[in-house]
């Protein structure tokens, strides 16, 4: 009994009651099959190694991370300088843990992948990768919708007309955007004649002014409209440039000539990073890898694999 380096002990020399406290019940379950089945025997060390190891597991959870077509909406983002003429208009307050453009700009993001209502977005943003559109810093903050909410009411107050001339101005001439065919879409109502008060059924033409909400979210939709708009108009022209007929964005290899935004995005959907937590701390890190048509759609947006993966690495 000395020499405990040589001593092996087979399980019948302890007793249950003394096991069950030593060790965890599936573990204990696990080595009686071992043993039962191959006639194996332990040291002393090697039993405390697997309790060691079996503890140190129960502690650790993995935590995965969505990083999607997130990195490639940020590229072209960052392409129209969004986020910097967004600062301009609504500059970080000083009592602000957070500033309001980047809480606008995760809107704008989710309503180009998702359009979850703002009750839902404190989950959606919980469950991607900060690192891949570099805001990290952010990671641990509640994006509630009262803070969601906070950010529309001061878009609201800013000069949204100025603001979006700003950005076409910029972006067109960013993406050189031929403007010879030009389609307004307007959403107002002109009227024409004299209409001094209500007609014979009711109806008043008067000057009015929207609600917050209304306004702020349809502009919001024309940021997230312009950035589908231009990773579409990005992967066709370098189709075109590169004589490549057609991709594979569909479902079951099936391939595209003229692929949108969504089945675009759609094909990065299974990327994620996974982190490997223990008592709160990251113990190890990983992540999934890209397939040749991921890699093909990535060299179309002029985005290399490794800028694809620098933030979230």
């Amino acid at each position: 009994m000395n020499d405990i380096k040589v001593l092996h002990l087979t399980f019948r020399a302890f007793e249950t009651r003394v096991l069950s406290i030593l060790i965890s019940d599936n573990l204990l379950k696990f080595i009686k099959i071992l043993k039962t089945h191959f006639c194996l025997k332990f040291t002393i060390l090697q039993l405390f190694m697997i309790m060691d190891q079996n503890q140190s597991a129960k502690s650790r959870t993995l935590k995965r991370l969505q990083v999607g077509g997130l990195p490639l909406i940020h590229a072209i983002a960052k392409r129209m300088r969004l986020k910097e003429i967004l600062y301009k208009y609504i500059p970080a307050h000083g009592n602000e843990d957070i500033p309001a453009v980047e809480t606008l700009m995760l809107l704008v993001y989710n309503l180009i992948l998702g359009k979850d209502p703002l009750y839902e977005l404190q989950e959606w943003v919980e469950s991607i990768d900060f690192r891949c559109i570099y805001n990290e810093d952010y990671e641990n903050v509640k994006f509630n919708d009262d803070r969601f909410g906070r950010v529309l009411n001061k878009l609201y107050l800013v000069d949204r007309a100025s603001l979006m001339t700003e950005l076409v101005v910029f972006f067109v001439k960013e993406f050189n955007i031929a403007l010879e065919r030009l389609s307004n879409d307007s959403k107002s109502i002109k009227a024409f004649g004299r209409y001094p008060g209500k007609t014979k059924t009711g109806l008043k033409l008067k000057k009015g002014q929207g609600r917050p909400g209304k306004n702020t979210n349809m502009f919001g939709f024309f940021i997230a409209l312009a950035v589908q708009a231009l990773i579409e108009r990005e992967v066709r022209n370098k189709m075109k440039e590169q004589k490549i007929e057609k991709i594979r964005v569909y479902p079951e290899q099936r391939e595209a000539s003229h692929p949108t935004t969504c089945k675009i995005i759609n094909r990065f959907d299974s990327i994620c990073t996974y982190k490997i937590m223990e008592n709160s701390k990251v113990v190890e890190t990983f992540k999934d890898s890209l397939n040749e048509d991921q890699k093909l759609i990535l060299g179309l947006l002029n985005i290399e694999e490794d800028e694809y993966w620098k933030s979230a690495s």
